[in-house]
């Protein structure tokens, strides 16, 4: 769980972000971001019924991205108030499997690809807020 003042929790928070703020897209993400009056990052998520209609999947994936996302907090300077919303469950797009049956080598569990998609997908966000999109 993100500390209290890293949150985003009241809706004038998130109305002030979608209105005023820039917003960046990496795959299955929508970033929105908009520069706070406090030294520390707040982050706020979405997930919603688009993805899934099931409250346990949305709830998993948002503590799944609260997860991939809290390493942000101890970058320094990070002045922003930042809404991440998934638009699509990456846990669902999933390739089918060949005719010829399992695939050789080891497999990685859904879980584990999808920590790696959210820390990809915030590593590319860092890397495009330090760059001044």
């Amino acid at each position: 769980m993100l500390p209290q003042p890293n949150r985003l929790s009241k809706k004038i928070d998130f109305d002030r972000v979608y209105k005023k703020g820039k917003r960046l897209k990496f795959g299955p993400f929508l970033i929105g971001y908009l520069p706070n009056n406090f030294d520390s990052l707040r982050l706020g998520f979405v997930v919603s019924k688009k993805v899934s209609n099931k409250a346990t999947r949305r709830n998993y994936l948002k503590r799944s991205l609260r997860a991939a996302f809290s390493s942000l907090l101890k970058e320094p300077n990070l002045g922003y108030d930042v809404i991440v919303s998934l638009l699509s469950d990456p846990g669902q797009a999933r390739s089918p499997e060949s005719p010829k049956g399992p695939p050789s080598g080891r497999v990685q569990s859904p879980k584990v690809k999808l920590h790696q998609e959210f820390l990809k997908t915030k590593d590319q966000f860092l890397r495009s807020l330090k760059a001044g999109r």
